[in-house]
């Protein structure tokens, strides 16, 4: 058992384990129905593709704010490098952000 989820988290994509990027996806799309209603209380309307376009800007972000070492936060911290990286952080939050809507206060329903 223990060497088949060895095996499961064995596929790497450069230093990132695939793993826990197919397993975050999976989550945050099953749990955005859920952050969308926490979202209206807010008056944004954020649908299911802009959170999984938030997802890494996001956890980035979080990442940066507790202190966390890893391979996505060293590849934005480092100033000579990894420039695709950053700017497909950059495109993911832009297309994230782009179609959230603010919603008045008169036409909303919860």
């Amino acid at each position: 058992m223990l060497n088949q989820l060895g095996f499961i988290f064995g596929f790497r994509l450069g230093p990132f384990r695939m793993f826990d990027f197919v397993g975050t996806y999976l989550v945050v799309f099953l749990l955005s129905p859920l952050l969308t209603k926490v979202a209206l209380r807010f008056r944004l309307k954020i649908g299911k593709i802009q959170w999984l376009w938030l997802l890494l800007p996001i956890s980035a972000l979080v990442h940066l704010m507790i202190n966390q070492d890893t391979a996505l936060v060293r590849m934005l911290l480092d100033p000579n490098d990894y420039h695709i990286v950053k700017v497909l952080i950059i495109f993911m939050l832009i297309m994230g952000i782009k179609d959230i809507k603010i919603i008045s206060s008169k036409s909303r329903k919860v």
